[in-house]
């Protein structure tokens, strides 16, 4: 199976812009409902203690601000390489999401893993997924040429 490489694009400028709705719903919204599991499966992991609840809570909902900016940044970027090279066919733009989706993905969950964070190892998991297929299935289309694998 192979998507082409406007259908490959589209699939990836909706990830980059879902990931700076993510993003600014982490910035606006850290403490609600909307992130309750998350937020529990990081305050499980660092210790609840009744007393650094309230500092540990305001600690919490910052950085998830502070990441939540960085999602929105990266999600841009992912957009726009997405809907510009990589959908004109520029092989490097095709590597850049590769290698930054790698890079992100595996200290991303080699952090989780290593705190103990199985919130923050779902949601890695299923966005590497999300953007890994969709790519891996697009891959023909940035074979070098003198590769016997490309197309004709």
């Amino acid at each position: 199976m192979q998507i082409n490489r406007d259908r490959l694009a589209d699939v990836q400028v909706c990830i980059g812009l879902g990931s700076v709705v993510v993003g600014l719903l982490l910035v606006v919204a850290p403490g609600t409902q909307l992130f309750s599991f998350y937020e529990q499966s990081i305050t499980a992991a660092l210790g609840d203690s009744a007393e650094s609840s309230a500092t540990q809570s305001t600690l919490l909902h910052w950085l998830l601000a502070t990441c939540g900016a960085g999602v929105v940044g990266w999600g841009i970027a992912w957009a726009t390489i997405a809907h510009i090279p990589l959908r004109r066919g520029d092989r490097w733009a095709y590597n850049c999401l590769w290698i930054s989706l790698l890079a992100w993905a595996a200290l991303d969950a080699l952090i989780a893993w290593w705190f103990g964070v199985a919130g923050e190892l779902v949601f890695v998991s299923l966005a590497f997924l999300a953007a890994s297929v969709p790519l891996a299935l697009g891959r023909r289309g940035f074979l070098r040429p003198n590769d016997e694998r490309a197309p004709s």
